[in-house]
């Protein structure tokens, strides 16, 4: 939530002022400065002004003391982190070192890495459509009226609702429309409620490939799956896979902790609403805990993998 308030602000920043100090700076009073992400985003200002020349060393000291993951299982303990601050860092960064420079800034949001698809489009957006170069928007007249994958709307289609939507936004909060023009009424930035996530949680141990069945697979041989571990949370990851061409629409289980049913666990098997986490729970009191998988009945030519 806290990554689409600093953004959404950034663009609103962004109608009053060209300058993208002024933007980030503004944007990132809408965050309470006792938040994890305020303080991420204010590292990246003050090292853009010890090193106003050199992108890259602010790139490096964003990693040194930022890049660590903890809410991705996945990803745990690896050189890895597409959380919101990380990812509004880059954004940061591309913005504060080109100063304006379409292709450069979003050359360096997508050289940074991780989520560098989002990244690098955000700052551009920043920077508005006007400051486009025909250079950058000479190919989009052939795609601008294509569905994309999975959704019947356009990229026209989709500019138009976002412009009516900030049409009625501008009307709701006391602006005023015209035939050919927009007032907005400037407000003053109020920082919203602090609130964060996982704290207090570290991961301890990742194990991986460890299922003690063949092929590592609960499946209609192998009906249960069972971890012993200590600490106060626990992610298994893994999907539902078919073995046949005829398959339902979801595979159910039965969660055990200890000797507690806790839930019905159900694992979709089409790839575009699947779950790639059977189980996670970082709620367990502090102690040693056995955790138990056991399948239904209906497991036949179906199976639960962590491959």
């Amino acid at each position: 939530m806290v990554w689409g308030v600093f953004v959404a602000g950034m663009y609103t920043q962004a109608y009053v002022r060209a300058d993208v100090g002024f933007v980030v700076g503004e944007a990132l009073k809408a965050i309470s400065r006792e938040s994890r992400f305020h303080r991420v985003i204010a590292d990246v200002i003050r090292w853009h002004k010890m090193y106003p020349d050199d992108w890259k060393r602010t790139w490096f000291e964003i990693q040194r003391k930022w890049s660590h993951e903890k809410e991705c299982p996945d990803r745990a303990f690896d050189p890895f982190n597409i959380e919101a601050s990380l990812n509004a860092a880059y954004i940061v960064l591309g913005l504060l070192y080109r100063q304006g420079d379409f292709g450069k800034t979003i050359d360096i949001a997508t050289r940074a890495g991780q989520d560098s698809d989002c990244n690098s489009s955000n700052t551009g957006g920043i920077l508005g459509y006007e400051n486009i170069p025909n250079y950058w928007k000479c190919g989009l007249y052939r795609v601008e009226n294509r569905n994309f994958d999975y959704v019947d709307m356009s990229l026209h289609e989709v500019c138009e609702a976002s412009y009516d939507h900030a049409l009625q936004m501008i009307a709701t909060h006391r602006g005023r429309i015209t035939d050919d023009s927009a007032e907005i009424v400037y407000q003053r930035v109020i920082p919203v409620k602090l609130e964060q996530s996982f704290e207090n949680l570290f991961p301890k141990e990742k194990i991986s490939h460890r299922w003690p069945f063949e092929e590592q697979n609960i499946d209609q041989e192998h009906r249960e799956y069972r971890i012993e571990f200590e600490g106060n949370g626990i992610v298994i990851s893994g999907n539902a896979v078919k073995k046949s061409m005829t398959f339902p629409i979801a595979i159910f289980g039965y969660m055990f902790c200890g000797w507690k049913l806790t839930e019905q666990i159900s694992l979709p098997i089409q790839s575009l609403i699947r779950k790639t986490d059977i189980y996670w729970n970082y709620r367990l009191p502090e102690g040693k805990h056995t955790i138990k998988i056991e399948a239904m009945d209906h497991l036949y030519k179906n199976k639960i993998t962590n491959d």
